[in-house]
């Protein structure tokens, strides 16, 4: 009876010693996620703002040239069906808006 309380014991030891390991490690891991949550967010906090500057110097750059930017349309090289892996082209002069001439200014 003695030996088997002893062993119990060792046990019951062992196993809080083990718990509290993954008890310390589970926290660590939490911080380690709050942490890189905090930095995603600020990763996109930073590519919203990149996004919107550029998007106010087109606009900045348009007016002040008087030039329209160029829209992103793009059709497959080669003709109007898409083949895999075939190389993208911008979409032909006659579908983007030209530039005005020096003549029109």
């Amino acid at each position: 009876y003695v030996q088997l309380r002893r062993t119990l014991a060792a046990t019951l030891a062992v196993h809080a010693e083990e718990r509290e390991q993954l008890s310390r490690r589970l926290s660590a891991a939490a911080k380690r996620v709050a942490d890189l949550r905090q930095r995603a967010a600020a990763a996109e906090r930073t590519w919203s703002q990149a996004g919107i500057q550029s998007d106010a110097l087109v606009t900045l750059l348009s007016q002040k040239t008087n030039v329209q930017p160029p829209r992103a349309v793009w059709r497959p090289a080669g003709g109007s069906s898409p083949g895999l892996g075939s190389p993208r082209t911008p979409a032909s002069p006659a579908t983007t808006p030209a530039a005005p001439s020096a003549d029109a200014r």
